[in-house]
C-alpha cells in the first residue's frame, strides 16, 4: 500500500513537473519578450523638440519613432530600446535621451507599438 502510494506521488510530482517544463516552452517568448502596448508621451519624456512618427510595415506592424531634428553639422543618432517593452520604458531615461540631443545631435528612437 505505502510502496503504491509512493509511486502516484513520484508519477503525479513527474506529471507537474513535465507539466511546468512544457508551459514554460510555449511561454519563454513572452517570458523573455514582454510586450508592452503602453504609449509613451514625448511631453512627458522632456523631449519638447522631438517629433513622433508611425510606420506600418508590410506585414501589418506599426512603428513609432520619436524624431529630434539635427542642428547644423551634428552627427545623426539610431537610438533602438531593446528587446522588450517600449518607448514608455524609455522614456523613463530622457536624462540619457536629453543628453544625447543637447548638443544639438539628431536622434531617431524606434519602437513597435
Amino acid at each position: 500500500m505505502i510502496l503504491r502510494l509512493l509511486k502516484l506521488f513520484v508519477v503525479l510530482g513527474l506529471v507537474g513537473y513535465l507539466g511546468m517544463l512544457g508551459a514554460l516552452y510555449l511561454r519563454q517568448r513572452a517570458l523573455m519578450y514582454p510586450r508592452d502596448p503602453a504609449k509613451a508621451d514625448i511631453a512627458t519624456a522632456g523631449l519638447v523638440a522631438a517629433q513622433e512618427a508611425t510606420v506600418v510595415t508590410a506585414d501589418g506592424e506599426r512603428l513609432v519613432a520619436w524624431i529630434v531634428p539635427p542642428r547644423a553639422d551634428k552627427p545623426v543618432l539610431l537610438y533602438f530600446h531593446g528587446n522588450a517593452g517600449n518607448l514608455a520604458r524609455a522614456a523613463a531615461w530622457t536624462g540619457r535621451f536629453r543628453a544625447l540631443t543637447e548638443d544639438g545631435r539628431y536622434l531617431r528612437a524606434a519602437s513597435s507599438s
